[in-house]
């Protein structure tokens, strides 16, 4: 017996030493740091304090995942630098266009659920009788909003070329940014983001904010900048029709379609659309860092209502993982999206932009990585493609998450923005890491965040 309790108490020791233990320590930099040690990333950690104090980052926080366990998950710095209040694995921050791949997620479950498909038109013409959602065929197009009428606007039929594939792999027709004219064969100034509400209000004089119905009447009141389907470049404004689309479809509001059917099933069930000017609960605070290396809150009058399928999610790095964890390996929740929309969710684009690459931009996705070998005409399927998506809201925050072909994904989330705290981190620290490591810790902690 005595030797029995002896044995216990030796397994329970070691249990103990190898365990993650709860951890809320502080760097020589003052630099807190919370969540559960993980031994064998004290390397990695020490890079990491080393980038925040150097760039004056307030705070950060990072998670890995292996093979559908949450392995890591620890914040670096203040979520509220005035108060002293430290992020923790739990805080939420603002995705920015992270959100686009929340989006891209809901309308391929649309798809593989018969209710949407790629093909489909997007806009219907005036005075096209409008169906019920249930009911609308994929012969038929979704959406009843028509063109309008201001200084400025010109009708472009190709409009109504548009499809939800085009939208998905941002190929609808807009250049928000001049640094994708010449790529697109296009000799005059993109038009511009029609996604954002300030554009449209002052445009139309309006005295209250627009809705995104609106915004879109406005966007679409005016010229594309290349046919529908022949080129790519970055579009705020098709992710926002795509929201549109999904609530047109589903008859619900796109928050509460989307975590009911998408987010709480992968276990994310703490994400949440952003109120703008005021913080959710267990939101951190956004800072402007400054020349003299001190730093400013910013960016909660930021104006950008309905813009939640395009940018306007929040999240914590648990979140973030779960979506991980389930596209990738279907755990601890079911992964709401069948292999073979899985497949489709990483195939090559149709636009020939990116024909024969076997890196490129779909379905929400900043990048698709397709090793040369896959093979196919339409690049790779789940088991051997890696994705990323990126966001940032140019000086209050910049977010990624990854998930990698050899079973590892990371989420780095930051409160901050400058030129070299992602790069720093994400491309000096994380991504060598990811390729080299091999002795990831073997437990799981989602468990211990419910």
């Amino acid at each position: 017996m005595k030797l029995a309790r002896f044995g216990c108490f030796l397994f329970l020791f070691a249990w103990v030493l190898s365990a993650p233990s709860p951890a809320q320590v502080q760097t020589p930099g003052n630099i807190p740091i919370t969540g559960k040690a993980a031994p064998g990333f004290e390397e990695f950690e020490r890079a990491v304090v080393e980038v925040i104090q150097r760039d004056h980052i307030p705070g950060a926080a990072i998670a890995f995942v292996k093979d559908g366990r949450l392995v890591y998950a620890r914040g670096f710095g203040w979520a509220n630098e005035e108060a002293r209040q430290p992020i923790e694995p739990t805080s939420v921050f603002r995705l920015a266009s992270v959100s686009k791949s929340f989006t891209g997620i809901g309308i391929l479950k649309l798809i593989q659920d018969k209710q949407l498909c790629m093909e489909q038109k997007v806009f219907a013409r005036p005075n096209t009788p409008a169906k019920a959602a249930e009911s609308v065929p994929c012969s038929q197009p979704i959406l009843h909003i028509d063109p309008i009428r201001c200084a400025g606007c010109q009708l472009d039929e190709r409009i109504y070329d548009i499809t939800v594939q085009d939208l998905m792999q941002m190929s609808g027709g807009w250049i928000e940014n001049d640094r994708a004219v010449n790529a697109c064969g296009v000799m005059t100034h993109g038009s511009g983001d029609w996604a954002t509400p300030q554009r449209t209000q002052r445009a139309l004089h309006m005295r209250s904010v627009p809705t995104r119905v609106q915004v879109i009447q406005f966007g679409i009141s005016h010229r594309l900048d290349f046919t529908p389907g022949t080129c790519y470049s970055y579009s705020n404004f098709g992710f926002n029709i795509l929201g549109q689309i999904i609530e047109q479809i589903t008859g619900q509001p796109y928050q509460d379609w989307m975590m009911a059917n998408i987010l709480q099933p992968m276990g994310a069930n703490h994400a949440h659309v952003l109120l703008y000017s005021k913080l959710l609960p267990n939101e951190v605070h956004y800072y402007r860092i400054l020349p003299d290396g001190q730093n400013a809150v910013c960016c909660l009058d930021t104006l950008r209502p309905e813009v939640g399928p395009a940018g306007g999610w929040t999240a914590s790095i648990i979140d973030l993982a779960h979506v991980q964890a389930s596209l990738r390996n279907g755990v601890p929740d079911p992964n709401p999206l069948q292999p073979q929309t899985m497949n489709l969710m990483v195939s090559r684009p149709a636009n020939p932009h990116f024909a024969g690459k076997f890196a490129y931009w779909t379905d929400g996705w900043d990048t698709v990585w397709c090793p040369p070998e896959s093979g196919g005409p339409n690049g790779c399927t789940m088991q051997n493609a890696s994705w990323t998506k990126g966001g940032d809201f140019g000086i209050g925050t910049i977010t990624t998450y990854s998930s990698h072909s050899n079973g590892v994904g990371y989420v780095l989330l930051f409160n901050s923005h400058t030129a070299t705290n992602m790069p720093d981190i994400n491309r000096k620290i994380i991504e060598p890491m990811i390729r080299n490591r091999t002795d990831w810790p073997t437990w799981d902690l989602f468990p211990d965040y419910q």
